[in-house]
């Protein structure tokens, strides 16, 4: 389960001007039928401000290609001598899988409205991911990059881009670690906010 776009893109409204920043989540994912699978996740932002974050929604596999997602998504901003900030999200996305070789392509297009202390109004948050298999000392690790545009309707301009490279590593079963990179380049002032992010997956 992808989540690192979710995050990223609530940060830069908030950090100051190239700034780094710190990302921790903690998700589940439970199958509930055979095409259907229930995914949660909660973390913590850490900057020149504190931050919580949370998710829950429904993905669901249409064919070996294909898939769907809904999900709700809540950021929660504490910064120092103001009020809680507070972005709330309703997101629906459609995602596109393509193997080549060992190479797999996957291109996934997501609207979400956004409603709360940031901003209001659509956005529309195209994906694109690369991502291939590694074997270190018998692990099996999978590489990626990610590269993600945001559009946002009430703007009418990109106003975000999203750069990020990762590894997921397996350390049971169910249990997987991804660790990454990111970049968060904000179109308008032409500031980055970066950093990494730890998500600790568990399929229950």
């Amino acid at each position: 389960m992808a989540l690192i776009g979710m995050v990223l893109s609530s940060v830069p409204g908030h950090a100051s001007s190239n700034d780094h920043l710190d990302i921790g989540m903690l998700s589940a994912t439970k199958k509930i039928s055979d095409k259907h699978t229930l995914f949660m996740a909660g973390g913590t932002v850490v900057e020149n401000f504190k931050g919580e974050l949370a998710t829950i929604g429904v993905s669901g596999k249409i064919n070996d290609s294909l898939s769907w997602q809904s999900a709700y998504f809540l950021y929660s901003a504490r910064i120092e001598g103001e009020e809680r900030h507070y972005d709330h999200r309703l997101r629906g996305s459609l995602t596109y899988k393509h193997n080549v070789g060992d190479w797999t392509l996957s291109h996934r297009s997501r609207v979400e409205y956004r409603v709360g202390d940031v901003s209001d109004g659509f956005r529309y948050r195209p994906a694109f991911n690369l991502s291939h298999p590694l074997t270190i000392a018998d692990m099996k690790l999978k590489t990626y990059i990610e590269f993600e545009p945001i559009y946002d309707f009430r703007a009418h301009s990109d106003t975000l881009a999203l750069y990020i490279a990762g590894v997921a590593i397996p350390l049971l079963e169910r249990v997987t670690l991804d660790v990454a990179y990111f970049r968060v380049h904000n179109q308008q002032t032409e500031k980055d906010t970066f950093g990494p992010q730890v998500i600790l997956n568990i399929r229950l």
